[in-house]
Parts: structure tokens; C-alpha cells; sequence
């Protein structure tokens, strides 16, 4: 696959206000005590019914689609990020709806079990369940694909090894935003500056999630699966992220097996920055999120 060319240099003004801010407000100390109180980490489900989004149950699971008439057209399966222990927020409302308008493709939203309640695999057997469901009552057109941010971009791509385990309809592509690939308790070499993920909230994801699994299995950290024969990836980071050198470790591996994937970096940007939809640099993001799902 051709490199792309590359972002434009940053960061914008508006995103050193946003680190600014985040620096200011500590908020990776304030992200972490909102992922323990259960009045806040369930997330938020008010947005979605203010946007019109419309709930389904599949498989046991309360699921959201927005544009659902635009299924045979294509559908974007879209995991929300939150450490695997808190649910989808305001952002990812936002973004589902956005993507849907711009792709003018139904958007399935699928809040799985949270950690430390349920641990792996609970999350991705859920997600698992949903799909095969949907695939086995033939209402998932050929046209669908998975995404992701964070944690929801480690589950799109471990969702898509599972499918592939099972022998089961791939997705056609695969778009994922900051994704979480390697929870062995990886020493990560020198840390970004990145003010929203600090070491506790790692180590308090690491813990919730992982519990008693091994943290090399595949499907927990897949930098150690078989990379190869899985549909096309773009993968989006920032690279004040602190997950970016594993991340690019992952790409490298994809690279040397074959793998159609396409990384892009963002100078100076930092965690899952595509959310913040009033950045120029998550305008960006998105318009290559569009292309490259368009594509043919």
C-alpha cells in the first residue's frame, strides 16, 4: 500500500490550549478517580437519545445504531474507548453521529461489560456475540467495518482475530484511534508527555482488566498475534501519546508480515485527540478516516 502523505505539521493553537488545560486540571489524576466511581464510569447514555439513536438488544447486549436505514449501504461498528472500565461519554455520541453523516453509513454502537467486574474475556466475548448474532440473521451487509478508540481500538482489533478464529465474516476494514496493543505491563520507554494517561491509571487498567489472564495472550495484547491476512488498517496517533512506541512496534510487525496497514502520526498530539472534534488536527483525522473507509 502507498504511504500516505503526511499529516500537517502541528500542533494547532487550539491543541496546546487543550494540553494546557489538561496540564492545569491534572486531568489524568481527575480521569482516574472518575474510572472508580460507579455514578460516572457507567458513562453516558443521555446523549445518545438527545442525538436519535435508537437501542437494540442482540445477543444479551444493549446495542445503539444511528442512520440505521443506510445498513445495506454500509455499516461502522464502533467500539468506545474508556480503559475498559468506563463506558462511552459524550465524545463518542458525537463522533458515531459524525462519522454516519459523513460516510452516510449506519452506525452500530456497542457498550460492552467494564472491568473490574467483568474482566477479559467478558468484553470481547460480548462484542463476539453481537456480530456472529447479527451475521447469522444476514443483517450485516458486505459492506462493514470496525473502529475504535483506545481500549475500543484494542477490542476492534481482537474482535477481528476472534472472528478469524471462528472462522467467521471478516470486516472489511479496520480504523483505530490511539489503540491500547500490549497489556504485559510493558516499560514504556521514553514516556511522551502526554496529560492523559498517567502510570496509576495504567496500572489501575492493567489490574481491572487483565486480572488473572495472561497479558501475552493475543487477544489481550495482540503486538504478539499473527498480523497477517486481516483486512486493511489505519491506525491514527499522536505522538505525544503514551502508547505510540508500542504502537509503532505493532505497525512494524504488520509491515514485516504483509499486512496492508497504513499509520499516520500527528506531531505533538496526544490520547485519542480525533475525539475533539473543534481541533483542526481531528478534522483532519477524521477526513482521512473517511477516505481511507471509502476507498475502494
Amino acid at each position: 500500500m502507498p504511504t500516505p502523505p503526511p499529516p500537517p505539521p502541528g500542533p494547532s493553537w487550539q491543541s496546546n490550549m487543550l494540553e494546557i488545560c489538561f496540564r492545569l486540571f491534572r486531568f489524568s489524576r481527575l480521569f482516574l478517580w472518575f474510572s472508580k466511581q460507579p455514578r460516572y464510569r457507567a458513562g453516558d447514555f443521555k446523549t445518545p437519545d438527545k442525538l436519535g439513536f435508537t437501542t437494540e438488544m442482540i445477543a444479551g447486549l444493549r446495542c445503539y445504531w444511528t442512520n440505521e436505514p443506510c445498513r445495506e449501504r454500509g455499516v461502522l461498528v464502533y467500539l468506545p474507548g474508556g480503559g475498559f472500565v468506563t463506558g462511552p461519554m459524550k465524545a463518542h455520541w458525537e463522533h458515531c453521529l459524525r462519522m454516519s453523516r459523513r460516510l452516510r453509513y449506519a452506525v452500530l454502537v456497542i457498550p460492552y461489560p467494564l472491568a473490574p467486574q467483568h474482566p477479559f474475556p467478558a468484553a470481547l466475548n460480548s462484542i463476539l456475540a453481537v456480530l456472529l448474532d447479527l451475521q447469522r440473521q444476514q443483517r450485516m451487509p458486505e459492506n462493514w467495518l470496525i473502529s475504535g478508540d483506545s481500549a475500543g481500538g484494542n477490542l476492534a482489533l481482537t474482535t477481528t482475530l476472534g472472528l478469524r478464529q471462528r472462522e467467521a465474516p471478516l470486516p472489511r476494514k479496520l480504523v483505530l484511534l490511539s489503540p491500547v496493543v500490549n497489556m504485559n505491563k510493558v516499560e514504556y520507554e521514553g514516556i511522551p508527555p502526554d496529560p492523559m494517561l498517567s502510570a496509576d491509571y495504567r496500572t489501575y487498567v492493567d489490574q481491572s482488566y487483565v486480572q488473572q489472564a495472561n497479558p501475552a495472550d493475543p487477544l489481550l495484547s495482540p503486538i504478539f498475534a499473527d498480523l497477517s491476512g486481516l483486512p486493511p488498517i489505519l491506525i491514527q496517533m499522536g505522538t505525544n501519546d503514551v502508547l505510540i512506541h508500542e504502537v509503532r512496534k505493532l505497525v512494524q510487525q504488520m509491515q514485516i508480515a504483509g499486512q496492508p496497514v497504513q499509520f499516520e502520526q500527528y506531531s505533538s498530539m496526544i490520547h485519542v485527540f480525533m475525539l475533539f472534534w473543534w481541533l483542526p488536527e481531528a478534522h483532519q483525522a477524521i477526513r482521512d478516516q473517511v477516505t481511507f473507509i471509502t476507498k475502494v
